[in-house]
């Protein structure tokens, strides 16, 4: 004696019905279609103010679209690249488990989780000095 299977008959009815369920999708979506269409334009009337204002705001502060903004990203690995191939030394070396990075900020000595490796001298992209990034940091 077979057990029942839910999967299959499941599957069957589907085949079955297939017409039956086709009939109420299509009925409902145009009964619907009214009502979604009221939605978005009341979505899109609402939210219209709300994105010119976030316009405005990023144009006084001065936040470039994304082409700029890659554009500008190049020019700096351009003028930088000692500095970038530096911070790729580092991140590696703290990968690999070359370099270990303290608890502790080197100039203030408070236990940090935010901590920054510092390049005195990029030339030498393993000599870093490690500093919290809210106030030495900044300080240098």
């Amino acid at each position: 004696m077979s057990g029942f299977n839910k999967k299959e008959y499941m599957k069957k009815y589907n085949r079955e019905h297939r017409e039956k369920y086709r009939e109420y999708n299509k009925k409902n979506y145009y009964d619907n279609a009214i009502s979604r269409k009221k939605y978005a334009k009341e979505y899109r009337d609402s939210h219209v103010i709300e994105r010119r204002l976030n316009k405005a705001f990023r144009k006084s502060i001065g936040v470039w679209n994304r082409g700029n903004r890659t554009a500008q990203t190049r020019r700096w690995l351009v003028t930088h690249r000692k500095q970038k191939c530096a911070h790729g030394y580092i991140e590696r070396a703290l990968k690999k488990g070359t370099l270990i990075k303290p608890e502790r900020c080197e100039n203030c000595n408070t236990k940090t989780a935010y901590l920054e490796a510092h390049h005195d001298d990029y030339s030498k992209p393993l000599e870093v000095r490690w500093l919290c990034r809210k106030k030495c940091h900044q300080l240098i």
